[in-house]
């Protein structure tokens, strides 16, 4: 009932304001022009565009200036609120004055409006015909922000990451966000100390402090600063970004797996394998390894067991950890296979080597296969590798 009653009134308001306003013309015509640049500046959009149409076209003989502003500012009216009409409005007047100094204006709010709708090549067609310099400075700072980000988003990443420059160290509102897109370009483009200064400098702001973590985490892991990464990334694994947390976790564990801190990377690569849903024969054989020389070689076995034969060097690595592994856990059968299978593989010759020997010695210690195979092999060893010790 309330919102009725409200209606009502609002419509009989409207109602008398448009009938007093036409009454108005015949003695002030150039008041709906002054009331409704008034309405335009309060963003009273609606009544705004009622005057200045009036305005325009009920007021013969008036100021051609004033005419073309009325023009612009119902138009621009009609964006802000929406009308199915408004982009063709705007365009005609851009078409029908070109020598107006609303012009850039008229271009600039076309595409923020198209911005608006994400049609981002639109945005760059009317932005391109706009001299950011009539703009006033909130103006600018949104200019470059939504033409920075209509570039990032049809893939032009150059002329982006150039216009993020243009306004990334002013105090705006598009500053932070600004400093983000620049420094991820930067890290697409692998240009890393530039992309880690603007992460840093944006790693508190609320919006980005859950992204941020990872990008700093993986510069450095990317630089080869495992150490740093290390310091910096546990402490931020409760406060990523959830998505983000797996990769995070497999970037400090992999990190303390390649300085050899083989005890410390389990917990991470742990939380890794157990969150992730795309792991790849790397992931096990890194988890695999840490297992392996933490003494923990059953679970060795059992991960290292997953990754599967592609006659590879990750492959031969595998075969050549889990004979070890099941040295350790006194199966020698099992052992003997699989340094078999890591000698037959000439990617890492060292592996090759130990793989060799050990089989070789396996093969006699076991005396599972008549006596001369273990001859051969060991004749195979000295000749593959004479100069072994």
């Amino acid at each position: 009932m309330i919102n009725k009653i409200t209606l009502w009134v609002f419509i009989g308001l409207l109602s008398v304001t448009v009938k007093a306003q036409k009454t108005f013309v015949k003695d002030h015509p150039d008041e709906n022009f002054r009331k409704g640049i008034e309405m335009f500046n309060k963003q009273m959009y609606g009544l705004s565009r009622l005057m200045l149409d009036e305005y325009y076209d009920n007021t013969p003989g008036a100021n051609s200036l004033m005419l073309s502003d009325a023009r612009y500012y119902a138009s621009a009216c009609a964006l802000e609120l929406f009308n199915a009409n408004a982009e063709v409005r705007l365009n005609e007047f851009v078409a029908n004055n070109p020598e107006s100094s609303r012009k850039p204006d008229a271009l600039y709010r076309l595409g923020i409006a198209n911005f608006r709708t994400k049609d981002y090549k639109k945005v760059l067609d009317y932005f391109q015909k706009v001299d950011p310099y009539y703009l006033n400075e909130d103006e600018y700072a949104e200019y470059y922000f939504k033409l920075g980000y209509s570039q990032f988003a049809t893939e032009n990443l150059d002329e982006a990451s150039k216009s993020f420059y243009e306004i990334k160290d002013k105090e705006t509102k598009y500053s932070v966000p600004a400093i983000y897109f620049y420094s991820h370009i930067a890290y697409v483009k692998k240009n890393f100390e530039p992309a880690l200064q603007g992460f840093q400098s944006i790693s508190k702001d609320e919006l980005f402090a859950p992204i941020i973590p990872y990008y700093i985490t993986h510069i450095y892991f990317l630089q080869e600063k495992y150490k740093d990464v290390v310091e910096y990334a546990p402490p931020m694994l409760d406060s990523v970004n959830a998505k983000r947390k797996p990769d995070l976790a497999r970037l400090i564990g992999e990190s303390y797996y390649r300085m050899s801190q083989y005890k410390e990377a389990l917990p991470y690569l742990e939380e890794y394998i157990k969150t992730s849903p795309d792991l790849t024969r790397e992931d096990y054989f890194q988890m695999g390894f840490c297992y392996h020389f933490s003494g923990r070689y059953a679970d060795a076995i059992s991960v290292l067991s997953k990754i599967s034969n592609e006659n590879d060097l990750i492959y031969q690595n595998t075969a050549y950890v889990l004979g070890s592994s099941y040295l350790h856990q006194n199966d020698k059968k099992s052992a003997r296979l699989a340094f078999e299978s890591a000698s037959k593989y000439d990617f890492d010759k060292r592996i090759q080597e130990e793989s060799m020997f050990n089989y070789a010695k396996l093969t006699q210690e076991l005396s599972i296969t008549p006596f001369n195979e273990a001859i051969t092999t060991f004749e195979l060893f000295i000749n593959t590798f004479p100069q072994s010790q």
